[in-house]
């Protein structure tokens, strides 16, 4: 049946039902997110697309460094393929971003990815080709080249490597950021979970005496399953119902020890009428764990308490047993708790909002930092490193002006290897890590040294040095280049003049390059590899220190404002769309923590939910909901809405009250219209009002129920069954059993709230309105329980209910005469149910008879219905007995032709 269980369930655990729009209502502000994702979303906020992104972005990182450190030629290629492959990645997360996250494209992380691709692309294969050339002894000067050298030259350019390392630095923290923010721990989760299923429990515990039946728990177990999307059959459910069944018992079951003496102590208690509180009560023991198990739920004080007999053998159950039952089943279990995930993932909660101003901080200060290097960049004043140039050029003016016929073979003056000693700084330690080293060198076309051949240049003997071969071009030096295993980026080729500012052809470079030398980097660049290795981890270090400082504060104020104001934001929503549960769940000791305001608050909004608790006993539930839910003012309005409208009251209660004190008599109504209540809202029903001992509910308004009929008549056959029960309490307190009529049916009625603008109340009028309290009315004639109507016959579940013919009567004034039905409960353990189904039917068929004016056979049918009546009740069946006489009346004497 529909009723408010769904609606809370799904708005606990954000799902909305596309079929219905007012319960969608209620949830469709939790789930329009998740609704909405598409693909991208669910790729872009995926763990494994940030950790994968964020570990790319550490190789982008220390790579480059660890690879200039430690790497050679065979190994600089490997990593310029690499890096070509990461920078593809880093194009395709670029447009996963700005396909599935808003407000991503154009914004400053757009924007803080973007350059730190580029700062990537001097690393990539198609660069280093196309570069590689300006480091080549007969490299011809391109204008887009000369000015790649000069840039890769300058000290400047240094500086900008290192601040495109910051950049990428500034780009790792949100990565970093979105991994670590985006984890839930499992005891969030369960924390979040216990009070949902805290106050699914109060919302199904309606009386407040802290116990549900186990239907219940079984209803929400298999609509919790529903719900999340998860398979239930009739074997589950079947199984289900044993366990809690034989759980349940097993949980209270009375020791052998003890069940005489309570068994005897409540039946003194049943006759004597003396029990406290007006409830027969008896503290039982729980029985002993098996196997070791539950042992902290047998120590657990509120498993030993005093219960009611009647209670224990309705299978009745606490929160530790529900909540036990509901954990117990893998499959709901596992949905809880991943829904309770997702909706802490995707939710402004404390922990999330602290999570993202933690990246924006991260991303605030690692700009900062990069800003300011920036700045520095431009600011401060470079010295540019022009020795190697300035030196060559040198040692080209001494020999070409001092010894310009000097040929191959003839002893190098001891001037021009001092001078070169001096420009090599070959008197210098490695340690100040000054001393270049030469790896050839020709001066006027002549070879000084080349240690491709075997002639060093950094000879500490420089009297026997001889000048070698004459250069024969430019390109022969590029091919020994080629031999050499080291990597270009190790090599420079330093030409005099050098010829890097104009375009020239290769013979004409041929005759203006007079001088060549080739100097070896690699200390340089390890040098600088390792200064950036550590420049990198320190502002690793700063920006992580930064955000851990300003984070420590944002926790402190969440903690003290935020977390007090959305626990409140939370209770109050909860009051909106649970009802009950939210108001009449006990208060969380009041913690002295957050502001002064935060605290008052608190107190006014307890002082509140008291308020709407008292309102709410005046005024059905749904209806404060919808008020609540919908925040508006409560105005004069109705519609019209096909509902069904049940009319019960106590047969003979003037009778009954005329030898009863007062407090007799409101025990009696107290405990009458308590347990009818608690019926008609399981149901989904709503109590309109209390008339003296009648009451009258609605179905199907004002919360949409499609099966309203079917609900009403299966509360009502559940309120005649209920009886026996409720008589067996007023035996024991000397008061009178009590029996009822009622009646149901469905039709359209004016539904809403009635009366004038300062006093109010929800009601259903019209001619339909009427009809259930004639139904009920007419039980009298017929000497039976329950009658409906043939329009709520027509709308019930078939085969749900015993029922049969009894009469045609005309039920609104207008209208045509219309069928009325007796309805019986479908008891398939009751051993007469057989024969009172096949009594059923053929009453059923000789009103058909009846009706066909065949009126002998029809007499006949009923008298045959009648004795099988009998036969079960042992009393004379009088609809029966009523119609057969009155079609023997027609058989002598026919009716008009408008009977």
């Amino acid at each position: 049946e529909a009723s408010y269980l769904d609606t809370v369930l799904k708005s606990e655990f954000q799902v909305a039902d596309a079929t219905d729009d007012d319960d969608a209502n209620v949830v469709a502000k939790f789930t329009s997110d998740r609704k909405e994702k598409t693909i991208w979303n669910r790729i872009v906020e995926h763990r494994f697309f940030s950790g994968f992104f964020m570990f790319l972005t550490f190789y982008a990182l220390f790579a480059p460094d660890l690879d200039t450190i430690y790497g050679d030629k065979t190994s600089k290629d490997v990593f310029t393929f690499i890096t070509t492959v990461v920078v593809f990645l880093f194009v395709g997360e670029i447009f996963f971003q700005c396909m599935g996250k808003r407000g991503y494209t154009l914004a400053a992380y757009f924007w803080l990815d973007l350059v730190s691709l580029l700062s990537l692309l001097p690393e990539t294969y198609f660069l280093q080709e196309a570069f590689s050339q300006q480091n080549l002894a007969a490299g011809r000067s391109t204008r887009l080249t000369r000015i790649i050298r000069v840039a890769s030259r300058s000290s400047k350019a240094a500086r900008l490597n290192r601040l495109s390392r910051i950049v990428r630095v500034a780009a790792l923290m949100p990565r970093i950021q979105r991994l670590l923010g985006n984890s839930v721990t499992e005891d969030a989760a369960e924390k979040l979970l216990e009070k949902k299923l805290g106050r699914v429990f109060h919302f199904l515990d309606e009386d407040l005496d802290g116990l549900i039946s186990r239907q219940q728990v079984l209803d929400v177990t298999m609509k919790l399953r529903a719900i999340l999307g998860t398979h239930t059959n009739a074997t589950w459910a079947s199984k289900v119902s044993s366990q809690v069944s034989t759980s349940a018992t097993t949980a209270f079951r009375v020791t052998d020890t003890h069940f005489k003496s309570l068994t005897d102590q409540m039946r003194n208690v049943v006759q004597s009428g003396n029990s406290p509180n007006g409830v027969a009560k008896a503290t039982l023991e729980p029985a002993p764990p098996e196997d070791g198990e539950g042992e902290n739920e047998h120590r657990d004080p509120t498993f030993r308490r005093t219960r009611n007999i009647a209670e224990l053998m309705e299978g009745m159950m606490n929160y530790q047993l529900f909540k036990t039952y509901i954990m117990e089943d893998e499959v709901a279990s596992a949905g809880l708790l991943r829904s309770c995930k997702n909706q802490i993932r995707s939710s402004n909660n404390m922990q999330n909002m602290t999570a993202r101003n933690t990246e924006y901080i991260g991303v605030k200060v690692a700009l900062c930092v990069l800003l300011l290097l920036f700045v520095l960049t431009l600011v401060e004043y470079v010295e540019e490193d022009e020795s190697e140039s300035f030196g060559l050029s040198s040692l080209d003016g001494l020999t070409s002006s001092r010894f310009p016929n000097a040929t191959v073979g003839e002893s190098i003056s001891t001037l021009i290897s001092e001078q070169v000693r001096a420009w090599t700084q070959q008197d210098y330690t490695d340690d100040w890590g000054l001393r270049r080293t030469i790896l050839y060198l020709d001066l006027n076309y002549l070879t000084y040294c080349n240690i491709v051949s075997g002639s060093s240049c950094e000879a500490s003997d420089t009297s026997n040095l001889e000048w070698g071969t004459r250069r024969n071009s430019l390109e022969g030096l590029d091919d020994m280049t080629t031999s050499l295993k080291r990597r270009w980026t190790d090599l420079l080729w330093v030409r005099y003049p050098s010829a890097w500012d104009a375009d020239y052809t290769s013979a004409e470079l041929e005759a203006i390059v007079t001088s060549v030398a080739l100097i070896d980097l690699r200390d340089d660049n390890v040098r600088e590899g390792v200064n950036s290795l550590l420049m990198t981890i320190v502002v690793i270090v700063i920006i992580l220190t930064g955000i851990g400082l300003l984070t420590r504060d944002l926790t402190f104020l969440s903690k003290n404002l935020l977390k007090p104001l959305v626990e409140l934001a939370d209770e109050m929503e909860s009051i909106t769309r649970l009802q009950l549960a939210a108001v009449s769940a006990p208060s969380e000791p009041q913690v002295h923590a957050g502001t002064s305001e935060v605290r008052l608050l608190r107190n006014t909004f307890e002082n509140m939910k008291k308020a709407i608790k008292s309102w709410g006993k005046y005024v059905p539930w749904p209806v404060v909901q919808l008020l609540l839910r919908d925040d508006a003012e409560a105005i004069i309005d109705v519609q019209e809405k096909e509902v069904s409208i049940y009319f019960s009251d106590i047969a003979s209660f003037t009778t009954i009250v005329e030898g009863l004190p007062p407090e007799k008599s409101l025990l009696l109504l107290s405990r009458y219209f308590h347990d009818m209540s608690k019926i008609i809202d399981e149901f989904g029903g709503i109590v309109l009002e209390f008339i003296g001992d009648a009451i009258m509910s609605i179905y199907g308004a004002p919360v949409r129920n499609p099966d309203h009929a079917t609900a009403a008549v299966t509360a009502a056959v559940r309120m005649l069954a209920s009886l026996k029960a409720m008589n067996q309490f007023f035996s024991a307190r000397t008061l009178p059993e009590v029996a009822i009529r009622c009646g149901v049916h469905t039709g359209p009625v004016l539904v809403g709230n009635m009366g004038f603008s300062s006093r109010m109340k929800y009601g259903a009028v019209g001619e339909h309105s009427n009809v259930p309290s004639h139904l009920e009315e007419s039980n009298k004639n017929y000497e039976t329980e329950m009658l409906i109507s043939e329009s709520t016959y027509k709308r019930l579940t078939p085969e749900s209910f015993i029922t049969r013919p009894v009469d045609v009567m005309t039920l609104v004034a207008g209208a045509a005469p219309e069928q009325i039905y007796q309805v019986m409960e479908k008891n398939t353990k009751d051993p007469n149910y057989n024969k009172r189904k096949r009594a059923a039917a053929t009453h059923t068929e000789a009103m058909a008879l009846y009706l066909e004016q065949d009126f002998a056979k029809a007499a006949d049918q009923f008298d045959v219905a009648g004795a099988q009546f009998t036969e079960i009740t042992g009393q004379a069946d009088l609809p029966s007995s009523m119609l057969s006489k009155r079609c023997r009346s027609y058989a002598e004497k026919a009716p008009p032709p408008d009977w």
